[in-house]
């Protein structure tokens, strides 16, 4: 019997690591482009973000010029302030005496001798067409003016 040649043996050649080999550079360069295409997709949602919360200033801003609250008390006389126009509002009347706070374009009740104090947990309003009621004072705090979908649509149906 012949010895077996051995000479010529090599190690098997691996066909999956050359591929691996030549695909893992270009791998890595669809890898990256994925990121720098998250990052502008990131960057964008950001920039329409800020640009829509901007305008929402601005408009919120140009509507709280133009609102006014109204306050009506039981004798009959009322009182035009804009709320604009922060501070604090005494009304006495022969019922009893409230104060009307107007804050960062808000109105509340920030104090009442009347018995409940339901038109002090009211909380404060700031819309078209919203109330704040002391029915023992029978005073009436609205708003008016201002563009407030919501009331206008309440108005259409009504009308």
């Amino acid at each position: 019997m012949a010895a077996p040649d051995t000479s010529m043996r090599t190690a098997p050649v691996d066909s999956s690591a050359a591929e691996n080999s030549a695909a893992s550079p270009y791998a890595s360069v669809v890898a990256r482009r994925q990121s720098h295409r998250s990052l502008l997709f990131v960057a964008g949602l950001l920039v329409i973000a800020i640009a829509a919360w901007g305008c929402m200033q601005i408009a919120f801003a140009a509507n709280a010029d133009d609102r006014i609250a109204v306050i009506t008390d039981s004798e009959g006389a009322t009182q035009r302030i804009p709320l604009s126009e922060n501070g604090s509002y005494p009304v006495e009347t022969a019922l009893g005496t409230n104060v009307v706070a107007i804050e960062n374009g808000e109105v509340h009740m920030d104090s009442a001798d009347c018995p409940g104090h339901d038109c002090i947990n009211q909380g404060a309003i700031g819309s078209a067409g919203e109330i704040i009621v002391c029915l023992p004072h029978k005073l009436i705090v609205s708003i008016e003016g201002g563009t407030d979908e919501g009331a206008s649509a309440i108005d259409t149906v009504a009308s």
